[in-house]
């Protein structure tokens, strides 16, 4: 167990007979709280707050000293016996999952004896009421009789609206609006009592919706003896969420939700900066819609939606998809059943929150761990009793659901499912279900690779970041299209990640990778006292939105992605655009037919043996090709290519190794020729005309999902110099890496690209032809030969056809790839 201790002193103006309190709004682990070596209570969460009576302990008049224990939650871990991936015996969060500490703000209280312990406030605009459940709690041994009273008053936000002021909080109180009939309470010693309040509204509020954020508040205080002894201040909306059929009704109306998720990749990500900033864009892009996706968020998330107007679904941290929840951990059902209760009591005054989600993924959970038919058919029970309670602790949101898993088989009043690219057969899926219909994850943005995109933008999908964000703009456009009429909610995979720019946070020297001396640097060590993340260092690449952090980036650079999000969701319709139809692509020319039938080989073994396994001959002398071993040339290599190029024929250098020896090279060309430091797991054509390269299309020149790593890369150096700039580059390095993408964690694999895209990089010329001797050509060619495998035999056939060699298959296919086991989070959907 970790420990951290701090001393504190109570103020001296505060009332004697008030009660102390420590609020702890999250500490991630299992928690055991001391002060002044007194031990005064434990907590077992890593997203929920929970409030600790220290008044026992604490010395009023002197120095007192505060000590947290807490030790990560991962040391509970304990695999079942029988389903290897089950492990996890509680919430476990999605990119937090291996949190451990204090990570929100810990405020020390001091509460009356008898105060308002909390408030649950019910609007029901279908019967024209405002109720409030009112919890009135006494720690005095004797009982106490109370009148409550309850009035309600506008609720006005002053926050500005640029991206330095509109996150900061600033409000006040307006008129009364309405006020309510008290109420006599009797509560007991030591214990609580609630009543329960109401009042007609008679259009005396203004009612909340995402386009009239209108908020209020309601002061309730209890008086004793005629005199007040405690208020306390509850924000609200006036507004009511139903169900009818499959429509999603908001005050009466059927509303159409479109939104976004997100997964918490940095400490920004729970600052209340980055929450304005997502939620504008959100607006933006004509969505109303948000699910904080897979765990329990700080509370900015859900009071910045209350004020800007987004309607929030609002998930525990059973991440399903992570595969590691133990079903078969009693203690997991139980933990489970006390998080998801927590939340709903945090959040349900909030009238953002429309419905609640109880797990993301829980399918995956049953399906990677081959869970037999009797624990499946016990184990959906007891998640469908988990969701179900959810009735119990709120009866005002009928939506449940369940985020990726449909209706549990019927149980649940919602539907709600996740696709991958491509129009998912949804009217299918739910033929006969008469309940709102909810996407809540579309698109193959964090798993699809350049081939499954291709059909929607062509080689561009190959390209770069951009093109591939052109193939999932391509693709989205459709889906919203095709879903949206069906559907109460839709929602892509995470379009503020994948659909904007990924910034260079305070790096602008692009000639370098960053490094730690770069980014943007706040405050230092977080200061006391400061309400709220406090972010240190945010480096380059790390995010998409900027809410003030660097003075020389906008809030944000949209991509393909966004855009035709935004023109697909425009309140008049679907808006043309780039995106709203396949991209077209032009066809590849075809190369003309070999007319060479063998070759001269100069050089070692290990190349010759490649040649032959590429299906070439060789055969000496051959008057018009010779292929010479750059990296052990002959004496007379120089005279033997001079007599092939004054023939007309071609002489092809094949030079892989970055050591080479330039000046031997350089000899046998018109002009001096450099080797550089650049390597690639894929090409592109340098000159489209050029014949050799021009029948390629980008998914030919494509290695980056080699098996192996060390087969992924297609060139270990490139070529520079004079040769290059006064010859013809057939075919070069490509600008982007997909390896830094493909299979690779969310929160690194997009930052990365885009790093490598920025970096200026030395020259990548990687097949370079020369005009020589009487009307010959002299090529120079830095592609690996090394690796032999189906892609590469393939590769080196088509070139030399190309080059106008015929090449004979021996039947031999290089080595094979191993069959890997499907990872969610990495390869997108299973299928079905």
């Amino acid at each position: 167990m970790a420990w951290l201790a701090r001393t504190f002193r109570v103020p001296s103006d505060w009332p004697p007979g008030n009660r102390l309190f420590l609020h702890f709004e999250s500490v991630a682990g299992d928690c055991q709280v001391w002060v002044n070596e007194r031990k005064v209570g434990v907590h077992f969460d890593k997203y929920l707050p929970f409030d600790l009576d220290i008044t026992d302990a604490v010395r009023r008049d002197g120095l007192n000293t505060l000590r947290v224990g807490v030790r990560s939650m991962r040391l509970f871990d304990k695999r079942d016996a029988r389903y290897g991936k089950m492990i996890a015996p509680y919430p476990n969060g999605s990119n937090t999952d291996r949190l451990a500490g204090i990570w929100q703000d810990v405020s020390l209280l001091s509460l009356p004896a008898v105060r308002v312990q909390s408030l649950f406030v019910k609007p029901w605009l279908d019967r024209d009421t405002l109720e409030v459940d009112v919890t009135v709690r006494n720690d005095t041994p004797d009982a106490r009789p109370l009148r409550v009273t309850v009035e309600s008053r506008a609720w006005l936000n002053e926050a500005g609206t640029g991206p330095l002021d509109a996150p900061i909080p600033k409000w006040r109180l307006g008129d009364r609006t309405l006020a309510f009939p008290d109420s006599a309470l009797a509560v007991p010693p030591h214990g609580t009592a609630t009543c329960t309040i109401a009042v007609i509204v008679d259009r005396r509020l203004a009612p909340w919706s995402p386009d009239t954020p209108n908020l209020h508040a309601l002061l309730v205080s209890l008086h004793a003896d005629g005199l007040p002894i405690d208020t306390a201040c509850q924000r609200y909306g006036w507004r009511q969420f139903t169900l009818r059929g499959r429509d999603l009704l908001l005050n009466g109306a059927p509303i159409k939700l479109r939104g976004d998720i997100i997964h918490p990749f940095g400490a920004y990500t729970f600052s209340r900066r980055f929450v304005w900033a997502w939620y504008t864009m959100i607006k933006a892009m004509h969505g109303n819609a948000v699910r904080p996706h897979a765990q329990i968020y700080p509370r900015a998330y859900l009071e910045l939606a209350d004020e800007m107007g987004l309607c929030v679904l609002d998930e525990t941290s059973v991440f399903g998809s992570s595969v590691r929840s133990n079903f078969a951990e009693p203690a997991f059902w139980t933990r489970y059943a006390d998080h998801f209760k927590g939340l709903i009591e945090r959040d349900r005054n909030h009238p953002s929150v429309f419905g609640w989600s109880f797990g993301n993924e829980m399918f995956a959970v049953f399906r990677l761990n081959a869970v037999s038919p009797e624990d499946e058919k016990r184990w959906y029970s007891q998640l469908t009793d988990i969701g179900l309670a959810a009735r119990r602790h709120d009866p005002t949101r009928p939506w449940i659901s369940c985020d990726g898993d449909g209706d549990l088989f019927g149980a649940l009043p919602v539907w709600s499912k996740h696709y991958g690219h491509n129009v998912p057969p949804l009217a299918d899926d739910t033929r006969g279900i008469d309940k709102p219909l909810m996407v809540g994850e579309n698109g193959g943005t964090y798993y699809a690779r350049p081939a499954e995109l291709a059909p929607f933008a062509g080689e561009r999908a190959f390209l770069d970041y951009t093109g591939r964000n052109e193939a999932l703009a391509v693709d989205l456009f459709q889906n919203i299209l095709a879903l949206g009429p069906q559907l109460a909610y839709f929602s892509a995979s995470e379009t503020v990640w994948f659909g904007l720019e990924q910034l260079p946070f305070g790096h602008t020297d692009f000639a370098r990778l960053p490094s730690l001396a770069d980014g943007v640097f706040f405050e230092g060590i977080s200061p006391e006292g400061k309400f709220g993340m406090q972010i240190e260092r945010l480096p380059p690449y790390s995010g998409t939105l900027n809410p003030g952090f660097d003075p020389a980036l906008p809030l944000y650079r949209p991509l393909a992605l966004f855009e035709a999000q935004r023109a697909a969701q425009d309140p008049r319709g679907p808006q043309p655009c780039r995106w709203d139809r396949r991209l077209p692509t032009p066809e590849r020319p075809q190369a003309p037919p070999p007319v060479i039938d063998s070759v001269s080989y100069a050089g070692g073994p290990a190349l010759k043996q490649r040649l032959a396994a590429w299906g070439v001959a060789l055969h000496a002398p051959a008057e018009r090709f010779l292929v010479l071993d750059g990296g052990t040339l002959p004496s007379d290599a120089v005279r033997r290519a001079a007599e092939i190029l004054d023939q007309g024929g071609t002489v092809l250098i094949l030079a892989i190794e970055p050591s080479l020896d330039t000046a031997r090279l350089s000899s046998l060309l018109p002009q001096p020729v450099a080797l550089t430091a650049r390597t690639a797991t894929a090409l592109e054509r340098g000159d489209d005309a050029h014949p050799w390269a021009a029948p390629f299309s980008l998914a030919d020149l494509y290695f980056a999902e080699e098996e192996r790593d060390a087969d992924r890369c297609v060139m270990r150096c490139g070529l520079a110099g004079p040769f290059v700039t006064s010859g013809r580059v057939a075919l070069t390095a490509s600008r982007t890496d997909w390896s830094l993408f493909n299979r690779r964690a969310e929160e690194e694999k997009v930052g990365a690209l885009f790093c490598y895209e920025h970096l200026v990089k030395p020259s990548g010329a990687a097949l370079v032809t020369h005009a020589a001797g009487h009307g010959g050509t002299l090529a120079l060619c830095t592609l690996d030969t090394a690796v032999d495998t189906p892609a590469r035999r393939a590769f080196w056939r088509r070139l030399f056809t190309h080059m106008g060699v015929r090449t004979h298959a021996d039947g031999a296919t290089g080595s094979t790839r191993a069959r890997r086991e499907h990872d969610l989070l990495l390869d997108g959907p299973p299928a079905p």
